[in-house]
């Protein structure tokens, strides 16, 4: 899809030694999948960015912070679940 855009993606496996190399200067794909929202939160908040395998592209979206803050604030998981679903 994106080579008609003079794109060439040349894909390969690699270790995680080496992905950590390369996470922050290159297109990289890590599996993430617990489906759990507390991942959602922990590969995107800009409070993770840069820690570990955690928000590598750096993201930071203040409105996306806010959703993250009140669910995780939330009293009851209804709230909680709604508040996930708007920063996804």
């Amino acid at each position: 899809m994106v080579k008609p855009l003079g794109i060439n993606i040349q894909v390969e496996g690699a270790s995680w030694d080496t992905i950590e190399q390369k996470m922050s200067s290159n297109a990289v794909l890590m599996g993430w999948g617990s489906h759990d929202p507390q991942e959602m939160y922990n590969v995107y908040s800009s409070k993770n960015a840069g820690i570990d395998y955690y928000n590598t592209s750096f993201y930071n979206n203040e409105k996306v912070e806010g959703y993250f803050e009140q669910a995780l604030s939330a009293t009851d998981s209804k709230t909680a679940m709604e508040k996930w679903k708007k920063a996804q």
